[in-house]
């Protein structure tokens, strides 16, 4: 799985929901949301389990239907 994730091409968000999710993931974790490559987990993010809620509350407010598992599981 890590030679798997050295050979993956660096992609940013390009559509709507991702932007979207990279727009929480960016204010929750204080990174620039146009720097966040799609396939980075949480965990490489810096996020823990307090921040995953954080996020997830983030985008039910802006109208997302995600659970916390799609959040940590992500990447």
């Amino acid at each position: 799985q890590e030679e798997d994730k050295k050979n993956e091409a660096i992609a940013f968000a390009t559509g709507k929901a991702q932007i979207t999710v990279a727009e929480a993931f960016g204010a929750v974790l204080d990174l620039d949301s146009h720097t966040i490559n799609i396939h980075d987990s949480l965990d490489e993010l810096g996020g823990d389990s307090l921040s995953a809620v954080r996020i997830l509350t983030h985008l039910r407010k802006r109208g997302a239907k995600v659970e916390i598992r799609d959040l940590v599981q992500g990447g």
